[in-house]
């Protein structure tokens, strides 16, 4: 038997609230609101002209407020019945601490595993005894959730959970003591051991002996089909009896054991009557007849010589007070070409018996943050220098993504390091005007801002000692630090990343003490923190970061193959919070700014004129009539890759307006995929 993966059946409303904030994919009027609205994210910034008319003020206020009703916050939970689920942290043990318990028992799981009694009859009583069926996750660093910064890099930004050989079993136990000596093929004791049926008949120290084969008991003439084979009664004598198998024939004593056509008959008993067809006998077919299974034995149906579940014995020791049989997986995941599950995916139990799967991630959405080496940066506004090369960190994403030490909320932070004060880094910031203020002066080992985005918060130090940037996720101190950004200096000022310029090397980024600046693959941490395209962002001397709203946990349920869920969705309207509102000459560099709502035309709205000088169809100043009356046009890629611009212009102020209406009611308009403009 192989192992096996199935889809699960609630990743789907698991990930529900993940969402990338950053657009990828094309979009046209078709698509609106997003990717301006997206997943009750809002994802957009407003622009009128520096001298907007009223109209084009009133008719941007109109789009807003209908904007701020589309971001819709859908929380969904999913809770499957019978089942025992829990949100497990990267790296974490899964049946660690407060999570999945060491055995799931059968009121964990009802309607999975059993707590019942079995019937057992020897030579001196009858009596019933009590027995459980347990799934046990052995409390081992060998299974749990994985990531590409402390596994295998081929995981990428998609974490895998892996399991110990031995770590996952199952278990048929007696609930008291049972003594095991006094099974015999005379007084054989049933049970049902992951679906399968056997009748023990002997049972050793670390063994026992089972008989697989059904019984039937036949007339002459009666036919039964075992494995695809039809096996005929066709004659009884006093002490054998004839038996046919797909039209080969053999006479076999009564209790003895016969290999006709493949499959081992053996007659258990007879019945011979002076007419042929009242004669019976009781046969027993299969592969086997018997088989003794020792501790470390391939499980039933399992490959001989490379099987995926195997028998542990151990629970039948001389003397043990209550016996028990285990079946455990006998596989170590721990790399990608072992296939451990991902989300979606399972590990399943020999007879879709029950699965443990790896459902997905708990619900949440991502800002994206960029550490990144400029030139050239005037800081003359704060008293620094007109030209500086600069490291730059900034989001886009989210409102107030960054916090500096003094409490201050920016978007945008600047260090510089002074050529001629080399133990000296000045900490710079946009204010909400994108105006440069001067923030501190750090020259040691100082926590100058922290990333934060909703429920996240990420230390940011500079360390002077070791001329990196750190990045914490729990750590106080800074060369303890998570993840390493380490700059480029030359003549003790920021020269680019790493030890060359404009080159991806592996230290010019560390997570968790590895260089992995050299990467082609993203780099997912154990917060939830994924680092883009080290490689080719390490080229161009920056990191880009795509970070959490929370710490990420995985989902891992342990339940039957398919059975019922219970989804219960709330949805609120969600409220615009963040400034979204700018005049032209607030944007000081619209390629930065995410996507853009661009109200007026090119002769009102300077952006629309500087878009329409780099694409084709906008149309520029002197190139609007009359006739145009209202457009509104969809640009993608528009001053970046990935930028969305959606430019609602006029011929004049009441054009103009009669087009942001068109906006505000977008879902009457039957706007087409396709479509890229339309008029009033």
């Amino acid at each position: 038997m192989q192992l096996r993966k199935i889809a699960s059946t609630t990743l789907g409303a698991l990930m529900a609230g993940a969402s990338i904030v950053v657009p990828a994919l094309a979009a046209d009027l078709s698509d609106f609101p997003a990717p301006f609205v997206e997943d009750g994210t809002v994802n957009f910034t407003i622009v009128v002209g520096d001298d907007a008319a009223a109209a084009d003020i009133v008719g941007a206020i109109d789009i807003a407020a209908r904007l701020g009703g589309e971001a819709v916050t859908v929380s969904g939970t999913t809770t499957a019945t019978g089942v025992e689920t829990d949100d497990v942290p990267f790296n974490t043990n899964i049946s660690s601490g407060s999570y999945l318990k060491t055995q799931i028992k059968s009121y964990d799981v009802p309607g999975v595993l059993q707590d019942s009694s079995v019937s057992f009859t020897s030579a001196d009583s009858s009596d019933e005894y009590d027995f459980q069926e347990i799934i046990g996750i052995q409390n081992s660093q060998n299974t749990r959730i994985v990531t590409s910064s402390t596994a295998s890099k081929d995981y990428g930004d998609t974490p895998a959970l892996h399991i110990g050989n031995g770590d996952i079993y199952y278990q048929w136990q007696f609930d008291e003591n049972f003594n095991t000596s006094l099974v015999s093929t005379t007084y054989p004791l049933e049970i049902s051991i992951l679906g399968h049926n056997l009748k023990i008949t002997n049972v050793g120290t670390h063994q026992f002996t089972a008989t697989l084969a059904e019984e039937h008991f036949m007339n002459v003439g009666d036919s039964i089909t075992v494995n695809g084979k039809t096996v005929t009664l066709t004659n009884v004598g006093s002490s054998s009896a004839v038996v046919d198998v797909d039209g080969v024939t053999k006479i076999i004593s009564s209790g003895a054991t016969a290999t006709v056509n493949g499959l081992k008959v053996k007659v258990v008993d007879v019945l011979s009557r002076d007419t042929l067809e009242e004669s019976a006998a009781t046969i027993q077919v299969g592969d086997e007849i018997t088989k003794t299974y020792q501790d470390e034995d391939p499980f039933i149906g399992e490959d001989q010589d490379n099987p995926t579940w195997k028998w542990d014995l151990d629970g039948l020791t001389t003397g043990s007070a209550k016996h028990y049989i285990r079946v455990k997986f006998a596989k170590t995941l721990n790399d990608p070409d072992d296939n451990p599950p991902q989300p979606g995916e399972a590990l399943v139990f020999p007879n879709n018996y029950a699965k443990i799967s790896f459902d997905g991630l708990i619900t949440h959405s991502t800002a994206r943050y960029t550490i990144e080496y400029k030139d050239g940066v005037d800081l003359s506004n704060a008293g620094g220098s007109t030209s500086a090369d600069v490291i730059k960190i900034s989001s886009t994403s989210t409102n107030d993504p960054l916090q500096l030490a003094g409490g201050t909320y920016t978007d945008t932070i600047y260090l510089y390091r002074n050529n001629t004060a080399n133990n000296a880094v000045y900490v710079f910031y946009e204010d909400s005007d994108n105006r440069i203020q001067y923030a501190e002066v750090t020259t040691g080992a100082d926590n100058f801002a922290d990333i934060t985005y909703q429920e996240t918060t990420l230390d940011l130090y500079w360390d002077n000692s070791t001329k990196s940037i750190f990045i914490n996720e729990t750590q106080t101190t800074p060369t303890a630090g998570n993840y390493e950004v380490v700059p480029l200096i030359s003549s003790n000022a920021f020269a680019g990343l790493g030890a060359t310029a404009n080159e991806a090397e592996a230290g010019d980024l560390k997570v968790y003490g590895t260089g992995v600046g050299a990467r082609d693959e993203d780099v997912l941490t154990n917060y939830g923190v994924i680092f883009r395209d080290p490689e080719s962002n390490a080229g161009s001397d920056k990191v880009v970061m795509d970070v959490p709203s929370t710490q990420l946990k995985g989902t891992i349920t342990v339940g039957p193959v398919s059975g019922a869920t219970t989804t219960t969705t709330t949805t609120k309207t969600g409220y615009i919070t963040q400034s979204v509102a700018k005049l032209a000459s607030e944007v000081s560099d619209p390629a930065t700014a995410g996507n853009l709502i661009l109200v007026g035309g090119p002769c009102a709205n300077m952006l629309v004129a500087d878009l329409a000088a780099e694409k084709e169809d906008v149309k520029a100043c002197d190139e609007w009539t009359a006739e145009d009356g209202g457009v509104v046009q969809l640009v993608n890629d528009a001053f970046a890759t990935g930028q969305t611009a959606l430019i609602v212009a006029g011929w004049s102020a009441d054009d103009t307006r009669a087009a942001c209406a068109l906006v505000q009611n977008y879902d009457a308009q039957g706007w087409t995929s396709g479509q890229m403009t339309a008029t009033v």
